[in-house]
């Protein structure tokens, strides 16, 4: 077995304090980036990251809500591709977001 340890670190992200959500961080007592490329083809929702050698998760399939942010301006994106924006918490987010996005044929 390639992983037999790992410690796994669960803290809220420092770009959103007192967010109703959480980010985790497991660190490995072995090197497996030879295998990230393969899991990145096979795991729903990852995105392999070759710089930071690491492999990332996040509702809505963008690493980053700046990543999905950008590709919802250039509409390669919809609001309805964000779950966490259907989620009771973000009720007012979603409105003021609908009434700003329009629809537009996608850029690139």
């Amino acid at each position: 077995m390639l992983i037999e340890h790992y410690d796994l670190k669960v803290f809220t992200p420092p770009c959103d304090p007192g967010a109703e959500r959480f980010s985790a961080f497991a660190e490995l007592a072995v090197d497996i980036s030879v295998v990230l490329p393969y899991l990145n083809a096979t795991l729903r929702g990852a995105v392999y990251h070759r710089a930071a050698n690491a492999l990332i998760w996040k509702k809505g399939g963008e690493p980053t809500c700046y990543s999905f942010a950008i590709k919802l301006m250039a509409s390669q994106k919809q609001l309805a591709d964000c779950p966490p924006l259907h989620e009771p918490a973000s009720v007012q987010r979603l409105t003021g977001l609908q009434d700003i996005v329009i629809d537009a044929p996608a850029i690139g």
